[in-house]
């Protein structure tokens, strides 16, 4: 948990060093990636039997125009991101407080509590600022993230580990 947690940390700085970059970067790595999942599934067609062939074009012509549209309107892509990112740390935010009541005699619990209530937080900051946010609330409001989990991941550790000692 400790490597976890200083990753996030290292991951949270260069996402608050370059918000902007980190958005288009995500969004053309997604962009990448379903190019790569429509090539597949247009693979797949002449692997498959001829009762999922229909299913495979299908697929691959909307992972393909998925694409295609991310590369060629980043903006679009950012935008739906950051909502995305948004859903993504409420929900993650929900799962964290629950944590925080699940866990027993761990003196410093109040971290994961706190970052669970920010990420609550920052979910519902991203939904109030739609559109306007979006080219940099993602690398920055997941850089603020990263590194408060981050934090909360070590020093649980170093509370897990003086526990089971």
């Amino acid at each position: 948990m400790k490597l976890t947690g200083v990753l996030f940390i290292v991951m949270g700085v260069l996402c608050l060093l370059f918000p902007i970059l980190y958005a288009v970067w995500l969004n053309y790595l997604f962009a990448v990636l379903l190019i790569v999942g429509g090539i597949i599934h247009f693979w797949m067609v002449g692997k498959d039997s001829s009762d999922h062939r229909l299913q495979h074009v299908l697929l691959a012509l909307f992972y393909l125009l998925g694409g295609i549209a991310l590369a060629f309107f980043p903006g679009v892509g950012i935008l739906t991101m950051t909502l995305l990112l948004g859903a993504v740390f409420f929900a993650h935010g929900v799962a964290s407080v629950a944590l925080y009541f699940s866990l027993r005699g761990v003196a410093k619990k109040w971290l994961v509590l706190f970052s669970g209530v920010l990420e609550i937080v920052l979910g519902v900051m991203i939904a109030a600022g739609l559109p306007s946010s979006s080219a940099w609330v993602i690398g920055t409001l997941a850089g603020v993230n990263f590194i408060f989990f981050g934090f909360s991941l070590f020093t649980l550790d170093r509370e897990m580990r003086a526990l089971s000692a």
